[in-house]
């Protein structure tokens, strides 16, 4: 019984100093930095979103292009958002032409295009910071010779009549954007992009084709737009 008590009192020290090495090793553990993530610096995911209207002024082919539009998405951890967009052409600059009876017209241009948009907020807890995104999405062009919208307006026309009176094209769009913006309130922010419109032409009615005038049509260009934000950032 002494032996075996005696061995014991051999292994104290041992276990005292285990149970003291792991205390430190806990301490250690605390105070060590989180692991950083992309999506969320404590690994936990925070969700938000927002939505609002925005108003682009650009240029097409030398016209200058007046643009409403709106976009929102899904925020991801205050800084990535995954979203959709959309604008119209509000003005209606001419273009003249030969259209198809051999008639000089003056034409007026109807443009817009929309699609899905990725977006990175750099420091979005700043009062000012900088943001990036780009646009992928389809659009489209109406010269339209008769000023009604290409006839939509006018329930005596039909299809076949706004083929041949309308030259069309639609367009795959890729625009990149960097911009700045301003957290106004906990849940509207203000700000300001300059983008470069990318437009890839994917289709068009023969009247457009055939038109030595503007089959080379293109839509690229620079745009400067002022966005409105409201939602939960």
């Amino acid at each position: 019984m002494k032996k075996i008590i005696m061995v014991l009192l051999m292994f104290m020290p041992l276990f005292a100093n285990a149970q003291s090495y792991q205390k430190l090793e806990e301490e250690k553990a605390d105070e060590s930095p989180k692991m950083n993530t992309l999506f969320g610096g404590s690994g936990e995911l925070h969700h938000g979103g927002y939505g609002g209207p925005f108003v682009k002024v650009g240029e097409i082919e030398g016209q200058t292009a007046v643009m409403m539009g709106g976009k929102g998405g899904w925020l991801i951890n205050h800084t990535i958002t995954l979203g959709i967009a959309g604008c119209g052409m509000v003005n209606a600059p001419t273009q003249k032409y030969m259209n198809a009876d051999n008639e000089e017209v003056e034409a007026s241009l109807r443009f817009g295009y929309g699609g899905f948009y990725l977006e990175y907020i750099n420091n979005p807890a700043s009062v000012v910071h900088i943001n990036a995104n780009v646009l992928f999405g389809w659009g489209g062009i109406i010269f339209d010779e008769e000023g009604d919208w290409g006839g939509f307006n006018n329930t005596d026309n039909n299809n076949d009549d706004f083929e041949k009176k309308n030259p069309n094209v639609s367009y795959f769009v890729i625009e990149p954007s960097i911009g700045v913006e301003m957290n106004v309130t906990s849940f509207f922010r203000i700000g300001l992009d300059a983008s470069y419109r990318f437009g890839n032409k994917i289709g068009s009615n023969a009247l457009f084709r055939d038109n030595p005038v503007i089959k080379d049509y293109k839509i690229d260009g620079f745009s400067g737009s002022l966005v409105f934000k409201f939602g939960a950032f």
